[in-house]
């Protein structure tokens, strides 16, 4: 299966080099290599290239493929993709990715999303460690210190430090079923930026996959901060405490 597809409109001949299309607002898309093809006719009427990431070389061929123009880019820019092959999470993985949870899509596969913010108990209470790369330091005394997130996930790092508030603080009121409500604005952004921390994929790309619903909005974000975890603590110290106040209710002599 093939990846996405893309079209630069361009009156040059010259193919554009991976700078070229990271400076077109595609750096999301091609991080390492680009593999480009002239075009006489592409989906704007006019000339141009089209991308891909390898290895097959690209072309534009609208009797077999889905293309949209990529709104907001100055550049001109559309992606595509073969009707009969939509990308998917094998197709799209960085060569480098994070460890986290497998969560279940809108198109019905796995894809692997960051856990970014883990649980830890400290003291009977529970607080979120960060499992975002860091750089390592050193202070005044020689000690190995870990400094802040790297500046390549700082916006995936405050996302979920800002979903961990919401969430505890929504814990507290949950409704008599157990379920938390939650109303995080830029949400779809926010999973997008999720998606491409492991994948060559931007916010138009999700949207023409399908990948997002309601559902899925929460499961992912919630994979991000690793709520199932805390939701487990939440449980097992809630049953705790009802059990202790049972015992102590039922102590000492009727009057």
């Amino acid at each position: 299966m093939a990846g996405f597809l893309y079209y630069l409109p361009s009156d040059s001949p010259q193919p554009p080099k991976l700078a070229e299309v990271q400076a077109a607002g595609l750096g999301y898309a091609f991080d390492q290599t680009v593999v480009p093809r002239g075009c006489q006719h592409g989906p704007d009427g006019g000339c141009g290239h089209t991308l891909s990431t390898g290895p097959e070389l690209p072309g534009y061929h609208p009797e077999r493929q889905i293309w949209r123009k990529i709104p907001g880019l100055e550049s001109g820019a559309w992606v595509g993709f073969e009707t009969d092959k939509p990308p998917g999470p094998e197709e799209l993985v960085r060569s480098r990715h994070l460890d986290g949870h497998w969560v279940e899509l809108n198109d019905g596969q796995r894809w692997l999303i960051p856990c970014a913010r883990q649980p830890v108990e400290e003291n009977g209470e529970l607080v979120g460690l960060c499992r975002l790369p860091a750089a390592i330091g050193m202070n005044e005394s020689g000690e190995w210190t870990r400094d802040d997130v790297d500046a390549k996930y700082a916006d995936l790092w405050a996302v979920a430090v800002a979903y961990w508030n919401v969430m505890i603080g929504a814990a507290n009121e949950a409704d008599d079923t157990g379920l938390v409500k939650f109303d995080l604005q830029g949400a779809p952004d926010a999973v997008t930026l999720a998606l491409a921390t492991n994948y060559r994929i931007g916010r138009f790309e999700v949207a023409m996959l399908g990948l997002l619903n309601d559902e899925t909005i929460a499961i992912v974000l919630q994979a991000l901060i690793d709520w199932p975890t805390v939701r487990d603590w939440i449980k097992k110290n809630a049953t705790e405490v009802s059990a202790t106040d049972t015992s102590d209710s039922g102590s000492g002599a009727p009057d």
